[in-house]
């Protein structure tokens, strides 16, 4: 498997580069966060307003994004509005695996995890990347650490399912440890 910084760097100036209101989640978060863990794509958690769905197809469409593990030859409009109808996403681009999420399972939309965000500059550009405790409370959502929205390598508390999103995230913030310092590539 490469570094992980050549897994992310191409895909985080192409987001830059368009100014694509995004969210770094999953494995490249929980490793900023400390994690040893390794992954193989990007995934972030986007803003679905209008204009930065035009922005973000126009920077998928650069780069001659497809579906991943969908048959070849599938028909696929990549514009806004296929972006607005549907909520995950997951690309192979010519620059690399880039997954997207219009919304944190446990979390929210991208404006709620963006509330409990961390910033961090990147390859010149500054990215929110989501804190370890919603991490955690995302994980918990998704019952497992392998889940497709939730960070690899992070735990989170074992408590009952019927909890609403914002005591769980009270409660999640009271178990989490700190999160170490971000490491910047």
């Amino acid at each position: 498997m490469p570094p992980l910084s050549n897994i992310i760097e191409a895909p985080l100036r192409l987001l830059g580069e368009y100014k694509v209101k995004c969210m770094i989640v999953g494995g490249v978060a929980a490793a900023i966060h400390g994690s040893l863990l390794l992954t193989n794509d990007l995934d972030v958690c986007y803003s679905r307003d209008s204009s930065n769905l035009q922005q973000l197809a126009a920077a998928l469409q650069s780069v001659n994004a497809r579906l991943r593990n969908a048959p070849e030859g599938l028909p696929f409009i990549l514009d806004s509005e296929t972006r607005k109808r549907g909520l995950k996403f997951t690309f192979t681009t010519d620059i690399g695996d880039l997954d997207l999420l219009g919304e944190m399972r446990g979390v929210g939309p991208y404006e709620d995890v963006l509330a409990n965000s961390v910033a961090v500059e990147l390859f010149g550009y500054n990215f929110a990347v989501i804190d370890y405790r919603e991490a955690n409370c995302c994980e918990e959502s998704c019952r497992t650490s392998k889940g497709p929205n939730c960070p690899a390598g992070t735990r989170g508390h074992s408590g009952s399912p019927e909890i609403g999103r914002q005591e769980r995230r009270v409660v999640c913030a009271r178990a989490a440890s700190p999160p170490r310092a971000p490491v910047l590539f």
